[in-house]
């Protein structure tokens, strides 16, 4: 029983952590959450967020520490999705940002503030 009580303290706070990550950002960096992002059944240990240039975004992020990834699934060619615009654009734009459970409330807001940040200086 300890077990199933571990995994689920850890389950409430990957999703408390995604939720404040969503609830922290402000302004301009709003419109990257897609939709459906914050519906408790599809909150992970790293949360997706939409950019126009996920390289750009990458490198801005790395320079403070954070290191955010565009998938973790395998590659998709173009020739497959090449009849799925959306798929292409999902597959190409969305970061996934680290909100693992172990964080703390500090620094998934620092990450958060990252993110404004850049929005304010950049788009």
């Amino acid at each position: 029983m300890s077990r199933l009580r571990k995994l689920r303290r850890i389950e409430d706070l990957r999703i408390s952590r995604a939720e404040l990550f969503y609830a922290s950002l402000e302004g301009n960096a709003l419109s990257g959450i897609p939709k459906g992002a914050l519906k408790k059944g599809h909150t992970y240990w790293k949360s997706p967020y939409w950019v126009d240039d996920p390289k750009d975004f990458k490198r801005y992020m790395s320079k403070y520490g954070v290191d955010c990834s565009q998938t973790n699934l395998p590659y998709l060619d173009t020739s497959e999705i090449s009849n799925f615009e959306s798929l292409g654009n999902m597959r190409d734009n969305i970061v996934y940002m680290p909100t693992h459970w172990y964080l703390n409330d500090k620094q998934v807001i620092k990450m958060a503030k990252i993110i404004n940040q850049y929005f304010i200086n950049y788009g």
